[in-house]
């Protein structure tokens, strides 16, 4: 009588399951989505350029005291910018902002949308002549030309030399900011969607004139989430 060494039926069926569900749970590590924060930079690193994969537009960037700046902005035009790339085109991007401390001469932000220093979406915050008891507004740049009030909140008691958390986001085609418990909502237009809708860049922005930022605002613990 031949005698068959092996495992038994109610052992293999234990194997089988094992192998059944471990392989569910490879199927599960596959399709679980990735973390939802993409990007995140907190710029906490000797100073010198902002570094990949971060790009620059009409103005020249760095990290100073572990925040990130403008160096040099091209006056003329007076809007800088610093972007890198995304994964989608419906997100969150956020940064803390220090306006300037110096006397009504901060406008800073951020920029989502972004194609070039003439189409892109923004956010921004300032204290400057123009509105010396704060303004939040969201703008655009499209075809080159800026209009800087779409949706706004004036008087809205930000001050020079005080850090802001700002956000913008997109979920279809509504832009929302928000700086503390104030927020505004700007729908895009189809002309806008033709011009940037499908752009995935976003970063740091910044109006640098006579009379408005100074270069001295600063960014820090900027962060990108689907």
């Amino acid at each position: 009588m031949s005698h068959v060494t092996g495992v038994s039926p109610g052992r293999m069926l234990g194997r089988r399951q094992l192998v059944v569900a471990l392989a569910f749970v490879m199927v599960c590590l596959v399709t679980m989505p990735a973390s939802a924060t993409a990007f995140s930079d907190s710029f906490n690193r000797s100073a010198g350029a902002l570094g990949s994969p971060w790009t620059t537009a009409n103005s020249t960037w760095g990290v100073r005291s572990n925040r990130a700046k403008v160096l040099t902005a091209q006056y003329a035009a007076g809007i800088g910018y610093a972007v890198r790339p995304f994964v989608s085109t419906n997100f969150t991007v956020s940064a803390d902002i220090t306006l300037s401390p110096t006397y009504r001469r901060a406008n800073a932000g951020l920029t989502l949308l972004f194609v070039s220093h003439a189409n892109n979406i923004y956010c921004k915050i300032e204290v400057t002549p123009g509105n010396p008891n704060g303004l939040m507004s969201i703008g655009r740049r499209r075809g080159g030309v800026t209009t800087s009030l779409l949706a706004k909140i004036r008087n809205t008691g930000f001050m020079n030399g005080r850090t802001y958390k700002v956000a913008c986001g997109r979920t279809g085609n509504v832009i929302r900011m928000t700086v503390g418990t104030l927020s505004i909502t700007y729908t895009l237009t189809a002309d806008d969607i033709a011009a940037f809708g499908s752009a995935t860049n976003v970063g740091l922005r910044c109006h640098s004139t006579s009379d408005e930022d100074d270069g001295l605002s600063t960014y820090d613990n900027f962060s990108a989430v689907t």
